[in-house]
């Protein structure tokens, strides 16, 4: 299911076998099991991809936190302010997972959107989540010992064309109830990137 979600187009039992390192056998089974559970449809060539229904899980799931709108809210609103591209993330297995997303400039197109993944290593998100996570660094994703002393002084990361060429995104952690530690972020174009600007709205919208 995982493997399925981080995908933006949808995948055949061998590609699933072959990224996921399991037999097909394996493989076939899960995805009887998720396709009864009405998680993940076939399409007729053959295909599967993750059903639209696992939107209202996502949905109830944050309504259930009491966060769906007021995170919708929130973020919308901070997109609004910046003119640039709001995220919410959390880790989730060792990413950083986007619970929600919001793009003013729709000449911006990347196929990050609420769902997908991010590496840890390579996100502002993910060097905040990792930073704040813990008193001390753990893992080999969790960035040098200099590294994280410094975020966690300053309060924030920034990140320029690692994994988005040509993007620069500056991220803010923040403390929800009901999902602990989470990352606030703006992204936008390196040439127009204003660090002061967008850092004083990450701040002044860190209390969600």
């Amino acid at each position: 299911m995982t493997l399925l979600s981080q995908q933006g187009i949808p995948m055949s039992l061998g590609h699933l076998a072959e990224r996921s390192g399991l037999p097909k056998g394996t493989v076939h089974q899960q995805l009887r099991t998720l396709m009864e559970a009405g998680y993940v449809i076939q399409n007729p060539g053959g295909s599967y991809q993750v059903a639209l229904s696992t939107i209202t899980l996502g949905t109830a799931a944050l309504e259930q936190a009491n966060l769906g709108s007021q995170i919708a809210a929130r973020v919308a609103s901070l997109a609004a302010r910046s003119g640039e591209t709001a995220s919410l993330s959390v880790l989730r297995d060792g990413q950083v997972f986007i619970l929600y997303r919001v793009t003013i400039d729709s000449s911006l197109m990347t196929d990050l959107a609420a769902g997908r993944t991010m590496p840890a290593s390579s996100s502002a998100s993910g060097q905040v989540l990792r930073a704040f996570e813990n008193e001390e660094p753990a893992g080999p994703n969790a960035g040098s010992t200099e590294t994280v002393a410094e975020i966690r002084k300053q309060g924030y990361a920034v990140i320029s064309d690692e994994f988005l060429v040509g993007m620069t995104t500056i991220a803010v952690p923040v403390r929800l109830p009901g999902i602990g530690l989470a990352a606030l972020s703006l992204a936008a174009p390196t040439f127009r990137f204003d660090q002061e600007k967008l850092l004083a709205l990450l701040t002044r919208s860190r209390v969600l």
